[in-house]
């Protein structure tokens, strides 16, 4: 079987696009695949490596709050059994709100063995920037 010079450019020509089909197909379809495989690939391992390390951090505070539970609890008793707590009342009768305001912050802020356990407000009606307050104070003094 004699081919003519006609078919033989064919044949050259279909070796030449199939050559070049078979490159397209490596390299602009499976190359990015295999590159975004690669990469899901390690970003699932370092995920699991970050999921390990934190059931590994979850089980130690778990662990942590079982050992340190009663502690607490019996601290908090011991604190607790070692003060008195006292309670006052102390009237203003002529307030003004801010003051008063920035009042009872500061002394809560100064003083870390009391606290303001209520605090009344009554408006007064012949002086509308003064109000009556009756403040409640819990203080916690040692035995």
């Amino acid at each position: 079987m004699k081919l003519s010079q006609d078919q033989i450019k064919k044949i050259f020509l279909s070796l030449i696009g199939l050559v070049a089909l078979v490159y397209c197909y490596f390299s602009f379809l499976l190359g990015p695949l295999q590159a975004s495989q690669e990469n899901m690939i390690s970003t699932t391992a370092e995920l699991e490596g970050k999921v390990a390390g934190s059931k590994k951090t979850m089980e130690q505070t778990a662990q942590l709050e079982r050992t340190a539970g009663p502690a607490i609890r019996l601290s908090k008793t011991v604190e607790v059994a070692a003060y008195a707590i006292d309670d006052w009342l102390v009237d203003f009768p002529h307030a003004d709100f801010l003051v008063l305001a920035k009042s009872i912050a500061r002394f809560e802020n100064e003083n870390p063995l009391w606290s303001v356990a209520s605090l009344r407000l009554k408006a007064n009606e012949a002086e509308l920037g003064l109000q009556t307050a009756t403040l409640g104070i819990r203080t916690l003094v040692k035995k």
